[in-house]
């Protein structure tokens, strides 16, 4: 029996609260345990995390039946993302792991949005499908250097043994977003293709076809996904990059590296080890949080010049 598990993930605008195992199988759609904020609450993430997240731990709890004291080990969604739900999110589950003792995987939000995928679920590999895959996360940040490893380790067996390109976006704010790609395999940790950057629409979509027509035509991958609110309304150049690659940029938005997306990619043999819960820290990949005056009003005007004449 899976060890009980909890995670915790807030966003710019929820916050979301899973458990799982110990009889409670996240896998099945009818039978996971995830409540958001914004649906359950009719609440968001920013100020009011702190107080959502406690009550949808507890309220998760009472509907499984279990006690805090009974979770064995704690995920958090340790971004990119908002500077303040992160720093929520982690102190918070560092204040419910450290009285017990218990351990804590930190899971990257970029990395969560591979779960989301219907790849990701289907067909699962054998468990000796690729011995070679190393485990847990590399040390340093990858690029496409990471894929020739990934793929070399038997990539090139046949279409269903090759990882499928996951170009995961999320919205930054001031403009930008924060972008990264990962090669995946169904039942594999996510290996890093592109490492976790911030950046204007222009630039992901730059970095995304480069990397997708680099492993295209030398044949290392079979399929390329989309996830992550960077594909959203305001973030045209990605969107339009989607429907180049025939991908569906609305669908990709919906995407959310929520609770229930941290518990399934953490839910594999070859996923980086738990840490103490002392330990775990935000991941930053910008060192600014905010525009000054001027590029507040150019940031307006862009958007207004943007909307469609009439409106």
């Amino acid at each position: 029996m899976k060890p009980l598990s909890l995670a915790l993930s807030i966003e710019w605008d929820d916050c979301t609260v899973a458990l799982a195992g110990a009889g409670i199988d996240h896998g099945t759609e009818s039978t996971a345990i995830e409540l958001s904020a914004r649906t359950l609450l009719d609440a968001s993430g920013g100020p009011q995390a702190s107080r959502d997240a406690l009550a949808l731990v507890q309220q998760a709890l009472r509907q499984a039946g279990r006690r805090l004291d009974e979770v064995e080990r704690f995920y958090v969604n340790v971004g990119p993302g908002a500077f303040t739900s992160l720093r929520i999110a982690v102190g918070l589950v560092q204040g419910l792991a450290l009285p017990g003792n218990r351990p804590v995987g930190a899971i990257g939000s970029l990395q969560a949005l591979a779960a989301t995928v219907p790849d990701w679920r289907f067909p699962l590999a054998s468990p000796d499908a690729n011995d070679g895959l190393s485990s847990g996360c590399p040390s340093s940040p990858a690029s496409a250097g990471a894929a020739d490893s990934f793929v070399g380790q038997g990539g090139h067996a046949g279409a269903d043994t090759l990882p499928w390109l996951l170009c995961s976006a999320l919205d930054a704010r001031m403009g930008e977003c924060y972008y990264a790609a990962f090669l995946c395999r169904a039942g594999h940790w996510p290996q890093p293709a592109l490492p976790p950057a911030v950046g204007k629409a222009d630039d992901a979509a730059v970095a995304f076809e480069g990397l997708r027509r680099q492993l295209t035509a030398e044949g290392r991958i079979s399929a390329v996904h989309l996830a992550g609110g960077g594909f959203g309304p305001n973030f045209e150049p990605l969107r339009a990059w989607a429907m180049e690659v025939g991908q569906d940029a609305a669908l990709a938005a919906e995407r959310r590296p929520g609770a229930r997306a941290l518990l399934a990619v953490a839910d594999v043999p070859d996923a980086p080890a738990l840490m103490a819960a002392r330990d775990v820290r935000p991941l930053y990949v910008r060192d600014r949080v905010a525009l000054d005056r001027d590029e507040q009003r150019q940031l307006a005007a862009a958007k207004l010049a943007a909307q469609p004449a009439g409106r």
